[in-house]
């Protein structure tokens, strides 16, 4: 952690860490309902929608973390901070979306 207090490198990496989880498992899930119970359903294909909002998610994150996330405001100028909340608007309905097809799945 630099002098800032920048903590964008950890939520980088985190972020690219539990993304990588999640398309292992992913992965897993539809191998196993494909090849090994031969029963791929509609759930399934859902889940692969809110995986898929993960990854823009996950994406909206790397360019968070360009305009100063992780780092605290008073140091990001003014066109950082803009974008910042820019791309953070983005991501929470990337994340109310991928909450519902999530939701949905489960059901």
């Amino acid at each position: 952690m630099g002098t800032e207090g920048n903590w964008g490198q950890p939520i980088i990496a985190l972020t690219a860490f539990f993304l990588a989880l999640v398309l292992i498992v992913l992965a897993l899930r539809i191998f196993s309902r494909v090849y090994l119970v031969h029963a791929f359903w509609w759930d399934d294909a859902t889940i692969i929608l809110a995986v898929l909002g993960t990854t823009i998610g996950a994406a909206l994150v790397f360019v968070e973390v360009h305009y100063g996330f992780g780092k605290h405001a008073r140091f990001l100028t003014p066109y950082e901070l803009r974008q910042f909340r820019k791309y953070t608007y983005g991501e929470w309905i990337q994340t109310f979306a991928t909450l519902m097809l999530t939701k949905v799945s489960i059901c």
